[in-house]
């Protein structure tokens, strides 16, 4: 078996503990949230939040769907004997 050290195993144990902790002091500094002497409400209360994340999507999807007007079309041709070997390969590009 593996022999563990003593600086090991207390920075092992630390995290632990650590880990155990965060959540106890996470919700602790969520019930004192004030801003300007007044609660802070939901994002879904706040419509701008709501505007901005419309806006966002929709240039997404503009530019996403916006295609590449520089296409090219490209043929390839292969010519093949009787026995199956390739003889020639032929590539040509039309542009669209």
């Amino acid at each position: 078996m593996k022999k563990v050290s003593l600086r090991t195993a207390i920075q092992y144990y630390g995290v632990m503990i650590l880990l155990l902790v965060a959540p106890f002091m996470t919700l602790i500094a969520q019930q004192e949230v004030k801003i300007n002497g007044r609660d802070v409400g939901s994002w879904f209360e706040r419509n701008w939040m709501w505007v901005a994340g419309a806006a966002v999507i929709l240039l997404i999807i503009a530019f996403a769907g916006r295609g590449n007007n520089n296409r090219k079309k490209t043929t390839t041709t292969v010519v093949k004997d009787d026995a199956g070997r390739v003889k020639s390969i032929t590539t040509t590009e039309v542009k669209e």
